[in-house]
């Protein structure tokens, strides 16, 4: 796989958030969920993360357990700006995290 590839996500997601500026909310939608699946094919979790984390505030049906599954996987870093902010999201829907 390309370097493109990998960075395919990062420019998903800034396009994401141009959209949701705009007030696109269906396109920001899509882009969003295009960069959570490949986010997960190409293994890179923090642009899964952060697309999750905005999937969840825009309250889109299945993403709570989505964003869980890849805030769980992570063992270090915590103290990360993304990981601060998926683990607030989930807490602001009073999901239990570890």
């Amino acid at each position: 796989v390309g370097t493109e590839a990998f960075l395919h996500p990062e420019f998903s997601l800034v396009r994401a958030e141009l959209l949701h500026g705009l007030g696109d909310k269906a396109a920001t939608v899509a882009a969003l969920r295009g960069v959570v699946a490949s986010g997960r094919r190409l293994g890179l979790r923090m642009p899964e993360l952060r697309a999750a984390t905005l999937l969840v505030r825009l309250r889109q049906p299945g993403t709570v357990e989505q964003l869980r599954r890849v805030y769980e996987s992570f063992t270090e870093g915590f103290d990360d700006p993304d990981l601060v902010d998926a683990r607030a999201a989930l807490a602001e829907l009073d999901v239990p995290v570890p």
